[in-house]
């Protein structure tokens, strides 16, 4: 967690437990009076004639902006696509999804969070606790594809959907919204940049997570104030430079379109991250000393679903110079044998290796290595609740799990 991040959240504890104790509350972050918010720099018509890349990751990637707040940690998930590689029926509404086959309710409940990874205000603690359809008119159920980028207060939120935009307008009016209209689509504002209401009865929004809601044509963006989602305006309109330009980015996502992976299903979830994540991730292990792993600058976990069978791909990006398919089979040996800080043993049980190599992607060198996890049949683990398994990237991410990464300079 950066000092930023560690700071707002301090900030946000203190303002809760104000509210609770009855003692004056510490002062939020700095915050403009709430006047009609001004986006400049709106969407032209010669950007958008420009035309949209084959890959939605990358066409999401153009809306961040290329500062070390972004590059840092940034998480994509497509759910559309996840229910089609799982050949599970989407449910159209939380009432539907509790109505569910009890079989069948955990791969949505437990398995396409943790795979797809969706904002933070889109959890599904949210999801099964207030009327977010109603309150906003989109929830974890009728998004397509959703990406979060850097942390709060200045993450930059952006989702896609198939239905009609009023329905997000009109639930996003009667919850309060004031709206500005633009050119390119309608900006919708509650409360001041950066204000947090700690006192909402609606948990989705008390940290100031959906303060803006730019609603495009069936595009968000989302952020805490105005100049978040005006730098993802400004990004995707070429004002300043986006992810999508970033070399090394560009590469961990051209890399997944390599021909080795053509037969491993499609993409459901991916989490990115910089060098700079991995620091201070343990002692270096005496075996890792003999065969040193380089510095990488950006590290992408990425899942592939086929069916039942995920396939856990690893795609590190290194500077020019490095051997990627030595580097690939430094990784491959380390996973092989990898004891987990967390479970404590090998995890032999929870995934197997498939297969390691070198490329070179947006002419940078990368190496990739893919594990392959099988979900388990549902299983009944109290009355009437099932749960289903498959390893996850995620797991090992949140826990630190990941000293197979330590490198030396």
């Amino acid at each position: 967690m950066t000092t930023q991040k560690m700071n707002y959240v301090l900030v946000t504890v203190l303002l809760m437990l104000s509210f609770a104790c009855g003692i004056p509350a510490p002062a939020p972050p700095t915050v403009a009076p709430l006047t009609q918010p001004v986006i400049s720099t709106p969407f032209s018509t010669q950007i958008e004639d420009r035309g949209e890349p084959d890959s939605a990751l990358l066409k999401f990637l153009r809306y961040i902006p290329d500062t070390e707040d972004y590059r840092q940690w940034l998480t994509y998930g497509d759910a559309a696509v996840w229910y089609q590689s799982w050949g599970i029926t989407r449910p159209d509404s939380v009432e539907a999804l509790k109505n569910l086959d009890p079989e069948q309710k955990p791969y949505i409940q437990q398995i396409l969070p943790m795979q797809t990874i969706p904002p933070d205000s889109l959890r599904t603690e949210y999801l099964l606790s207030e009327d977010q359809r109603d309150m906003f008119g989109f929830d974890l159920l009728n998004l397509d594809r959703y990406m979060e980028a850097g942390y709060p207060p200045h993450a930059i939120t952006v989702v896609e959907f198939s239905f009609p935009n009023q329905k997000i307008e009109d639930a996003l009016t009667k919850q309060g919204y004031h709206a500005q209209k633009l050119d390119t689509g309608m900006l919708y504002y509650i409360r001041k940049d950066y204000e947090i209401d700690a006192k909402s009865p609606i948990r989705t929004n008390q940290l100031a997570n959906l303060n803006r809601i730019f609603v495009l044509d069936q595009r968000l963006i989302i952020g805490s104030a105005t100049d978040v989602v005006q730098n993802a305006v400004d990004a995707y309109s070429d004002q300043i430079p986006s992810l999508a330009d970033n070399d090394e980015y560009l590469a961990a996502v051209l890399a997944l379109e390599n021909d080795i992976l053509g037969d491993k299903g499609n993409l459901v979830g991916a989490v990115f991250m910089d060098s700079e994540m991995f620091s201070n991730l343990g002692p270096i292990p005496d075996s890792y000393h003999q065969k040193p792993l380089h510095v990488f600058d950006l590290a992408l976990f990425a899942t592939l679903q086929k069916a039942d069978t995920a396939y856990l791909v690893l795609a590190l990006v290194f500077p020019n110079g490095t051997d990627a398919q030595s580097t690939a089979d430094i990784i491959a040996e380390r996973l092989k044998d990898y004891t987990s800080l967390r479970y404590k043993g090998k995890l032999d049980d929870y995934w197997m290796f498939e297969k390691a190599d070198g490329i070179e992607a947006n002419g940078l060198p990368v190496a990739l290595v893919v594990m392959r996890a099988e979900a388990s049949e549902p299983k009944e683990i109290a009355a009437g609740i099932y749960g289903v398994t498959i390893w996850r990237w995620i797991d090992m991410i949140e826990a630190r799990d990941l000293l197979f990464l330590i490198s030396e300079p």
